[in-house]
């Protein structure tokens, strides 16, 4: 359950954005903000029968695509309370401001810090599974364990945008920067008389690489029709061209 505890205000200039991108798809949940505005968020684990908080023993919970417009003010920084340690690529796009990082703290499970991004950004390089980032997404990212908790609280903010727009915070639970990387099976070639299915792009081999044993996950003996081998040709232009190769070779 994700609570406001503050103002909130969504994107508010494209009818089909705003609230309408608050939601849970291809395995990331996603909020969306406004840009100049901030929000306080609380993240807490309910019991679906009773809706009662429930504690976890452990858990990881990763925040992905820190980035910002075209605008070199603008910046998406997310503060975030009450875990025991975190972790972001060795090759990290984040600046990361530790408030409160030291032992007694972490092992309180009270650690906080901000991550704030520091690298244009666009849809073209969103993450599109969780356990299969590319080393952008990777840099972009930040996975944080929480321990002995019911909830944790993040402030997220968008600043300095020259345009008003939206932007989306996306996150999910573990990630590929802390658990082995997963193969897409979009990487993987479906034998003959298989194609490819049509969300290949999200659906994760059982290893990586992909091996035979993931063909059932993977293809599909009725694939979706693809054109193929650079377009049709009008066959009048084919002989035409096949004309002006003869006419060059003799001269």
């Amino acid at each position: 359950m994700i609570t406001a505890t503050s103002p909130y205000t969504p994107n508010t200039v494209n009818a089909q954005g705003g609230i309408l991108r608050n939601d849970i798809k291809n395995g990331f949940g996603a909020v969306n903000l406004a840009s100049g505005s901030s929000v306080d968020l609380k993240f807490q684990f309910q019991d679906a029968a009773t809706g009662q908080p429930k504690t976890l023993e452990s858990f990881l919970f990763t925040f992905f695509d820190a980035d910002h417009g075209m605008a070199h003010e603008s910046r998406e920084a997310m503060t975030v309370s009450g875990f025991s340690s975190y972790k972001y690529s060795d090759e990290t796009a984040l600046d990361v401001t530790e408030t409160a990082v030291d032992n007694a703290a972490l092992n309180a499970g009270a650690g906080v810090a901000t991550f704030t991004s520091t690298m244009r950004g666009g849809k073209v390089d969103n993450p599109t599974n969780p356990l299969a980032l590319t080393d952008l997404q990777a840099r972009r990212a930040v996975t944080l364990l929480f321990e002995n908790k019911a909830e944790f609280t993040v402030s997220a903010g968008e600043s300095g945008y020259a345009n008003p727009q939206g932007r989306n915070i996306f996150f999910a639970g573990a990630s590929s920067l802390v658990c082995t990387a997963e193969a897409k099976c979009s990487s993987y070639q479906c034998p003959e008389g298989f194609g490819e299915k049509q969300d290949a792009e999200f659906e994760v081999c059982k290893s990586k690489p992909c091996t035979a044993a993931d063909t059932v996950t993977c293809c599909t003996q009725s694939p979706p029709h693809r054109a193929g081998q650079g377009g049709r040709v009008n066959r009048n232009v084919r002989q035409q061209n096949k004309k002006n190769r003869k006419g060059r070779a003799r001269r």
